[in-house]
């Protein structure tokens, strides 16, 4: 398994991600939290720095989170911010593979996060995701991609930050395997698509089966 750690680069990686890809890397996450329904139960895989946690409470439903992320700095960030008591989380310090649940969940959401794994430890945790996920739930996935078609520019910034994260962060993973086929090919729905930064970011929904 991946020994990846985001705890050296936790205090500048919001800004960070911010800079590089500006409003689209935060417009890709929370485009379709609008399908957290009141009462859901949903999981949040590798959320960083938490700041997605305020764009749930945001919605001003009462839902309950687990919040799993291996990174202790990025957790310790995550659990400062600032939500009201509608939000009600469980955070842990873990790596999914790591995770285990006795429930599962109506959402899960992984942003940013599948891009990190070698081949077989990222069909693993879809495998493990896919348990974790009720047969009604939905799957909130945003990350980046590449194709053939794929301009250079495209190639050459996801080039750049596997070096970057390989040297700061320790990631195991140098290339960018079409993660949402990946997910369709176990079993997976695409429900909803949406593109940012000329098709380099893209979100979508899945759904089981």
């Amino acid at each position: 398994m991946s020994q990846s750690n985001f705890n050296f680069i936790s205090k500048v990686y919001d800004w960070l991600s911010t800079f590089v890809f500006g409003n689209d890397i935060i417009q890709s996450q929370t485009v379709f939290l609008n399908h957290i329904k009141e009462g859901d139960m949903i999981l949040v895989v590798g959320g960083g720095t938490g700041w997605i946690l305020e764009e749930i409470d945001k919605l001003e439903k009462s839902v309950s989170v687990v919040y799993v992320e291996p990174s202790s700095k990025m957790l310790e960030r995550s659990m400062k911010r600032v939500v009201s008591e509608k939000l009600k989380i469980q955070f842990i310090e873990s790596r999914i593979l790591d995770f285990q649940s006795n429930q599962q969940f109506d959402i899960i959401c992984t942003f940013y996060f599948l891009d990190l794994f070698l081949k077989q430890e990222l069909l693993q945790t879809i495998e493990k995701l896919k348990m974790l996920l009720k047969k009604s739930g939905k799957w909130l996935y945003a990350d980046f991609y590449l194709d053939d078609k794929s301009p250079c520019k495209h190639k050459f910034v996801v080039k750049l930050m596997f070096i970057f994260f390989e040297t700061v962060a320790n990631i195991q993973s140098q290339e960018l395997f079409d993660l949402q086929l990946c997910i369709m090919k176990k079993g997976f729905t695409r429900l909803l698509h949406s593109k940012f930064k000329k098709g380099l970011i893209q979100s979508s929904v899945f759904g089981k089966g």
